[in-house]
């Protein structure tokens, strides 16, 4: 019974423990990080999709009124309102797109650390009684 408590207190035991709580704290990193980056996306997406929105009724105004006796500077400031939302609604799609890519690295991350986990686990039961083992359960996103 004395020779298990120690083991519990050994070294090895010890190490492995420590990996594994560095690869179950690392899976919880980037769970969060992509969870953070899928909801940046998602209010880039909608800010796009408005602007959008936005530019195609300020560029149907400007078609109005250059049809109408009204043509000369409010159909040129409508005009100007409708290019703008359609610059800010590319940069916005860009945001997307990096957001995008931002995501997949932080999946192969993600990867990863699931694997070194696994890893940990085997080591801690390697190196670990059972009753010194804890939580071997991998963190859910």
């Amino acid at each position: 019974m004395a020779d298990q408590i120690l083991d519990c207190l050994s070294e090895e035991c010890a190490s492995a423990r420590a990996k594994l709580e560095a690869a179950r704290n690392e899976i919880i990193r980037l769970c969060a990080r992509i969870e953070f980056l899928k909801g940046e996306r998602d209010a880039a997406r909608a800010m796009a999709i408005v602007l959008g929105a936005m530019a195609a009724a300020m560029l149907a105004i400007a078609a109005v009124l250059l049809a109408t006796i009204f043509f000369g500077i409010f159909a040129a400031i409508f005009l100007g309102l409708g290019l703008l939302f359609l610059t800010l609604q590319a940069l916005f799609l860009g945001r997307v797109v990096s957001l995008n890519g931002q995501i997949t690295d932080a999946e192969a991350q993600l990867e990863v650390a699931s694997k070194a986990f696994q890893s940990a686990v085997a080591e801690v039961m390697e190196n670990c009684p059972s009753e010194c083992w804890g939580d071997l359960v991998m963190p859910k996103c």
